[in-house]
């Protein structure tokens, strides 16, 4: 029987394995639209508001090329990690060594890419193999319809190859 995995599934595997300390993460996967309707649920939630952020957001569609000596190759036009600021804040403090990026961003970054390659369904298994464009993003509101303010990496053009893994 051959074993295969969505890229929706596999993406939330690897963020639901992420031991950032001190921080659990929120995962959302979908279009904009629904990323964002999610967010504005947990607004609306006395349990679930706090819940959050730190964010990581796989955002759809997601492609797969089909084909050659692997199961295929992923192509997933944006991830986002984001973490709550302030519209205040300097960019300068966003840097900080006691900011977002250092403190919250840059750790999801590294793990999220570390659980990437472990992922028995990914072929890479350096998190510097992994191809990607990576746009830091610091004080945006970049979420619509809340009050959140953000700074946030972005990884564009996220590719990947995808193994086949066959069980007896």
């Amino acid at each position: 029987m051959i074993n295969t995995v969505s890229i929706g599934k596999l993406i939330e595997d690897v963020v639901s394995e992420m031991a950032v300390t001190g921080l659990t993460i929120n995962f959302e996967v979908g279009t904009t639209e629904q990323v964002v309707g999610e967010l504005v649920k947990k607004d609306n939630s006395k349990t679930h508001k706090s819940k959050k952020y730190p964010l990581i957001a796989l955002f759809t569609p997601i492609e797969v090329q089909k084909g050659g000596q692997f199961y295929g190759t992923a192509f997933i036009r944006r991830i986002t990690i984001a973490a709550l600021s302030t519209q205040n804040k300097l960019v300068k403090d966003r840097y900080a060594v006691d900011g977002n990026f250092e403190t919250i961003l840059y750790p999801c970054y590294k793990e999220f890419l570390i659980r990437l390659c472990e992922s028995e369904y990914v072929s890479e298994q350096e998190p510097n193999k992994i191809i990607h464009r990576l746009i830091e993003a610091p004080g945006v509101q970049e979420i619509p319809d809340t009050s959140d303010f953000v700074d946030c990496l972005h990884l564009d053009n996220l590719e990947f190859t995808i193994l086949q893994q066959s069980k007896c």
